[in-house]
């Protein structure tokens, strides 16, 4: 629906400049409880006790997926299907579609080999042929293809995602489309889709380490696309970004229409990978900081909490934050900085961290075993908390770290999941831990 918001014109990156300038900013909690409402204006007035009853049996459901990923089960489909319908849960309205596709879950238990769902597809090319969404399917295949460029292996089929996209200038205008969503209007938040394809996007452009491998080995990306290459598609990326991002808070987010007025919002997640992407090359230093500072006790995703605790995923883009943000911190800034991430890891070590080298999973945060392992080794890997010489933040040391690390490793190592995201957390743990 958003496309109402733009002008006819191909380039849409001033009519986003112009309505970021017309907008409000909306707070994490107000944010919440004003959605919630939007929400409640669905032809159907039980939308929320319907989602409320859908996510308990998703986390339901997510437990037993626990269960069966640490008993070493094949259950890579059904890990694509629960991220799917708890995206649907909590960003539509479509009670017919949520209830298909947990139907669809528990009928995947069934399934004892799940190997084929790690399949590139011959249709698509893409990676994630049990996810339906396509935006779902982009950040498989991009996982996949980090694990291909690892191993120096071309795809077997040439990527063939949003056909349709021909251009950089077709793809802002796909962005330009999620940038804004009309809750009770369309029964759709945009959000997470928006994230996915703006942050993956921005992985595929930017991130240096397998642009060659990129350009030497896989067929179909967006730069093949479009006549002017990768040059082209950075620069309408950059242009987009840079109209995008917030000058009062430095932050990148979802923006809401209510009523007949626009407001933006603060997403710790998309402004995170973002940074991380474009290697904190990136303008609004002071306010992204305070910002950062200012959201702590904000809701997910518009802060660093879900609900009242912590967690090493959210944590970790703090932190990610903080280390690109450090050389333009002042001295006050700093000390804030080292005092939360002391916190940070002291929750790690005390509540996340088991005894037996496992990560306690969070069942309203849950989405696998394999990324419970990953935000907890990437935060740790993020803190230098295995090697002082990426300790940004302090001189101290960490008394039994080294063990942690052969512990952590040694337990991953015994479940022999097989996922993009275990291999990836295996990967730093081989580089923090030293020889086995």
């Amino acid at each position: 629906m958003a496309l109402v918001a733009f002008s006819a014109k191909a380039d849409v990156v001033d009519d986003v400049r112009h309505l970021r300038e017309q907008s409000t900013l909306l707070a994490g909690a107000d944010a919440k409880q004003i959605l919630a409402q939007e929400w409640a204006k669905q032809h159907d007035p039980a939308t929320l006790e319907r989602r409320a009853e859908a996510l308990r049996r998703i986390r339901d459901l997510g437990k037993r997926l626990a269960a069966d990923q640490t008993a070493g089960l094949s259950r890579d489909c059904s890990a694509q299907i629960f991220l799917e319908v708890k995206w649907r849960a909590i960003y539509t309205a479509d009670f017919a579609a949520i209830n298909r596709r947990i139907g669809d879950l528990e009928a995947s238990f069934g399934q004892d080999d799940q190997a084929y769902a790690k399949q590139q597809s011959p249709v698509e090319g893409s990676w994630g042929i049990c996810f339906e969404p396509m935006f779902m399917k982009v950040e498989e295949t991009m996982l996949s293809l980090q694990k291909m460029q690892q191993e120096n292996v071309a795809p077997k089929y040439t990527l063939g995602l949003a056909p349709d996209v021909r251009s950089g200038t077709d793809a802002v205008a796909l962005l330009s489309r999620l940038l804004i969503s009309d809750i009770a209007q369309d029964g759709v938040d945009q959000r997470a889709e928006l994230a996915a394809l703006t942050t993956y996007g921005a992985e595929f452009q930017f991130k240096d380490y397998w642009q060659s491998y990129l350009e030497g080995q896989v067929e179909g990306l967006l730069r093949d696309r479009d006549p002017g290459g990768i040059t082209k598609v950075r620069a309408a990326f950059h242009r987009f970004l840079e109209a995008w991002q917030d000058p009062a808070t430095g932050y990148w987010g979802a923006w809401y229409r209510i009523g007949d007025r626009l407001y933006r919002t603060t997403d710790l997640s998309m402004t995170y990978h973002l940074i991380s992407y474009l290697k904190g090359k990136v303008q609004y230093w002071p306010q992204i900081i305070e910002t950062t500072f200012k959201i702590e006790d904000e809701p997910y995703p518009y802060g660093w909490r879900y609900g009242v605790s912590s967690n090493n995923h959210n944590n970790y883009d703090v932190v990610k934050i903080f280390r690109y943000g450090w050389p333009h911190m002042t001295e006050e800034q700093r000390m804030r900085a080292r005092e939360k991430i002391r916190e940070m890891l002291d929750w790690t070590l005390g509540q996340s961290l088991q005894p037996d080298g496992s990560f306690a999973p969070d069942e309203n945060f849950f989405s696998s075993i394999s990324s419970d392992y990953y935000f907890g080794i990437s935060f740790f890997d993020e803190i230098g908390y295995w090697h002082a010489n990426k300790r940004f933040w302090t001189d101290d040391t960490f008394a039994g770290s080294d063990s942690s690390c052969l512990l952590i490793r040694r337990r991953l190592a015994e479940l022999q999941l097989t996922d993009p995201l275990a291999l990836a957390a295996a990967d730093k743990l081989k580089a923090d831990c030293g020889p086995s």
